[in-house]
């Protein structure tokens, strides 16, 4: 018998010639069974793996265990951990809460700054996710609250908040969201946003082994296996050819085909993209964020669990700028839709008292490399949580 192969493949010809397969549909049964009962071994006798999550070993050096997977893991939140103890504070955040060591590549984390201050100190868990959008922010709070923490903090993004150019950073979040998006208020997102693969992943795939603990397969395998292979440094060149057409990254894609007018990027630094980043926020293209904030607050009124909202401080710098008309009109915004979800478990705090942000150390417009005062002020407006949590 002659099977139908590529040139390439026709020696195959010679060494298969004296089979002679039928294919029948018990034929097809029997490998479809088999097929069944090996994908069931494997998932029956595959070892756990331990978790590789971005900071996780910074993270735990200073008692802080970390819930956020990188942007290459299909479960965008870990899967494991899914009730936490009492007295546990959950962190949900972005990059804010990472303080830059000065003359080194580590990190110390503002929650850990914050403990120090409090008198029983909880067990801090950090859903740290960097470059937090609206609809990334409302997830990892939905995420948080299934996690039933003793208490919560939520810093908003004042750059992405109310940013309409970009809802999400990376679209693992859906493999995720249709889990939590499943209910009346939030089903639109669904058939928005989540494709067949999300589903299949949310349906199937976290809740098999061999691809719920894919990446941490893959690390262990390049931790253990044979020396990886040295690979070139991206340029910024590179990100920015590929940027241009990314759909992952449509606020750069705005930047530099409508702000820049095809120009490259590269001679932007962190503050030039902090400052064009605010100067997208149009308070009259805030419909889907501010639905997302809304229902961020309701959320929270609905758990029941104590939460201390509050807007990242900017750099007093940044006043000097002309976008700095568009940050006042997000935290307006954000104070306005705060004051219509008032409850007795949500606190929201925009506006952080101008003698803690002047005692703090800016890398950037946002970032920082030296907290100040502002542990010992987050602290005290934690404490009275804590302490409504343990009731």
């Amino acid at each position: 018998m002659m099977f139908n192969l590529p040139p390439d493949l026709q020696f195959l010809n010679r060494l298969l010639g004296g089979l002679h397969p039928v294919i029948t549909r018990a034929a097809l049964l029997r490998i479809a069974l088999w097929c069944f009962v090996f994908l069931c071994l494997f998932h029956i006798f595959m070892p756990a793996i331990p978790p590789h999550l971005p900071y996780q070993n910074m993270m735990q050096e200073q008692v802080i265990t970390p819930l956020a997977t990188s942007t290459n893991d299909l479960r965008w939140s870990r899967l494991d951990t899914t009730t936490l103890p009492p007295n546990s504070l959950l962190w949900v955040s972005g990059s804010s809460h990472a303080i830059y060591q000065t003359g080194g590549d580590g990190f110390s984390f503002l929650p850990s700054l914050v403990t120090a201050h409090l008198p029983n100190p909880p067990k801090n868990f950090l859903n740290l996710k960097m470059a937090t959008r609206a609809m990334d922010n409302y997830t990892a709070v939905l995420d948080g609250i299934a996690r039933q923490p003793s208490a919560m903090v939520v810093v908003l993004n004042p750059f992405w908040v109310l940013n309409e150019q970009a809802l999400f950073f990376k679209t693992n979040l859906m493999n995720r969201g249709v889990d939590y998006w499943a209910n009346v208020h939030d089903w639109p997102l669904i058939p928005l946003t989540v494709s067949p693969g999300n589903m299949l992943w949310s349906f199937v795939g976290r809740h098999y082994a061999p691809t719920a603990q894919a990446y941490d397969i893959l690390k262990h395998l390049k931790q253990h296996g044979a020396a990886p292979t040295q690979r070139k440094p991206k340029s910024k060149s590179d990100f920015t050819k590929k940027s241009r057409i990314s759909y992952n990254q449509s606020a750069m894609f705005w930047i530099i085909n409508r702000n820049l007018k095809g120009e490259e990027i590269t001679r932007f630094n962190t503050n030039d993209w902090q400052a064009t980043v605010m100067g997208l926020n149009n308070p009259a293209h805030h419909k889907w964020s501010e639905h997302l904030l809304r229902r961020t607050f309701t959320a929270i009124s609905n758990s029941n669990i104590p939460t201390l909202v509050y807007v990242a401080p900017l750099n007093p710098a940044f006043e000097q700028l002309a976008t700095d008309k568009n940050y006042q009109q997000v935290i307006n915004r954000i104070s306005q839709i705060a004051t219509e979800h008032t409850s007795s478990n949500l606190r929201v705090i925009t506006h952080i008292p101008r003698n803690i942000v002047r005692s703090i150390t800016f890398k950037d417009y946002m970032h920082i490399s030296d907290a100040g005062q502002f542990d010992d002020y987050l602290a005290k407006q934690i404490t009275p949580l804590l302490q409504t949590g343990e009731e």
